[in-house]
């Protein structure tokens, strides 16, 4: 496997800061349903992806006398910009979250382009209505063909 440079479409800035007994939450999903490193063949791990129309993840329960100060969603996914365009919307708990920050970039791999987009929407609103407990997200379009190998 060829090792591949990491890098940001923007440069790292602060744009929230937080003093006090903090601490934080991570509830992530995938709308894969398993991973394309199954195969060390390229052919099979492109034939190993598989999609559902629906992610979910557990918030976990918050101590007693808990304050949610900030709540946000990250999506991201691929296109084809030949045919498709980025999606900055998405059903997050049964409402439809538009993208306040969005994001598109492009990974070149052996002389082929993908397109990758992503999304970050302020859903505070949202986990402070329903707290803890599963949230569910849906309704995105992304490529759902040969991914980078």
């Amino acid at each position: 496997m060829a090792a591949f440079q990491t890098h940001a479409g923007e440069a790292v800035q602060l744009r929230n800061s937080y003093a006090g007994y903090l601490s934080f939450e991570l509830a992530a999903g995938s709308f894969l349903t398993n991973t394309n490193e199954t195969s060390q063949f390229a052919s099979d791990r492109c034939n190993a992806i598989r999609t559902q129309a629906t992610s979910s993840a557990n918030l976990k329960p918050l101590p007693s006398g808990s304050t949610i100060e900030k709540a946000f969603l990250y999506w991201v996914g691929s296109y084809n910009s030949a045919n498709q365009s980025p999606d900055y919307s998405i059903n997050f708990a049964g409402q439809t979250v538009t993208a306040s920050r969005m994001y598109t970039d492009v990974f070149a791999y052996n002389g082929t382009n993908y397109d990758f987009f992503s999304g970050i929407a302020d859903v505070t609103n949202i986990v402070r209505t329903y707290g803890s407990g599963t949230y569910s997200a849906n309704g995105l379009s992304f490529n759902t063909g040969i991914p980078p190998l």
